[in-house]
């Protein structure tokens, strides 16, 4: 691919990427019309989007900002994920496997497994084409050879959440990370829990299989579970908008006020009487 057309790729496909990730963080649904960044020779630029299950609310507004984004930019965009709630590793492999056999101009991913994903990610830039990492991969996507990372700096992000929560008064915390495996996640709960320590409070880890993450009932049952458990926990940190509502559900279940932080901008529903939503926004 000459140089020229490569950078101008690249700029599209970090562009969508860009597009893609501010919608699943904002719940963007809106569409402003094209732009003509289409192909010069008329055909448009294919890019795939490769990431987790639409069961999951966070990856369906993944892909209306990448549907929005392939209006807005005259760029085809086509979104390969997971029919069911297997998101593990070889599954996305796979996925990542099927979207450079049909050859696009350019692949954004979500590198949520690394053992897993790594070497299809590799295959893909050996094969030609430029690759957008998204959401996760953010300390090796350059050793991989992907062009740019879109996304948040998971310890940073924890560290701020966590510094939120000390303020308002949380000694103890509990982080839910419902991708167990996945190194953001993991680097984000790490920092809350660390940084609740250093204010002298103390935090832990919940880990719930992504197979239940999706389940509305099986979270909340998990996080009754934890705080039935221990009775000291006085604020959340929920990676996604369903553990957020699952928290405040479990909190009025056991009659608990829990300060809750969520990775999303605001909660659909108002918190209960019981427990006080603080939108700690992590992106």
């Amino acid at each position: 691919m000459p140089r020229l057309r490569r950078s101008r790729v690249a700029l599209i496909a970090t562009l969508v990427a860009t597009t893609t990730v501010t919608a699943a963080c904002s719940k963007r649904t809106d569409s402003t019309g094209s732009h003509g960044s289409g192909g010069s020779s008329g055909r448009k630029l294919h890019v795939i989007v490769v990431s987790g299950p639409l069961s999951d609310p966070f990856f369906g507004a993944m892909k209306t900002g990448s549907d929005n984004a392939g209006k807005e930019l005259n760029v085809s965009t086509e979104y390969l994920s997971p029919t069911s709630t297997d998101a593990s590793g070889p599954t996305l492999a796979r996925l990542m496997q099927a979207a450079i056999a049909k050859k696009p101009d350019a692949i954004v991913v979500g590198n949520f497994f690394p053992a897993a994903q790594d070497p299809e990610i590799k295959a893909a830039v050996k094969a030609g084409i430029p690759v957008v990492v998204v959401n996760s991969g953010q300390t090796d996507w350059k050793q991989l050879g992907a062009l740019a990372f879109v996304g948040i700096e998971p310890v940073v992000a924890g560290t701020r959440s966590g510094e939120k929560s000390a303020k308002l008064g949380v000694k103890k915390g509990l982080c839910v990370n419902t991708v167990p495996g996945n190194p953001a996640l993991e680097q984000l709960c790490q920092g809350y829990t660390d940084t609740l320590k250093k204010s002298g409070g103390t935090g832990s880890e919940l880990r719930i299989p992504y197979s239940d993450a999706t389940n509305p009932t099986k979270v909340t049952q998990a996080i009754e579970g934890a705080l039935k458990a221990d009775k000291s926990i006085d604020g959340v940190m929920a990676t996604g908008s369903i553990v957020a509502e699952s928290a405040l559900t479990a909190a009025n279940d056991v009659g608990r006020k829990l300060t809750i932080g969520t990775s999303t901008k605001r909660l659909r529903h108002p918190p209960g009487p019981t427990s006080r939503a603080n939108p700690s926004v992590v992106h």
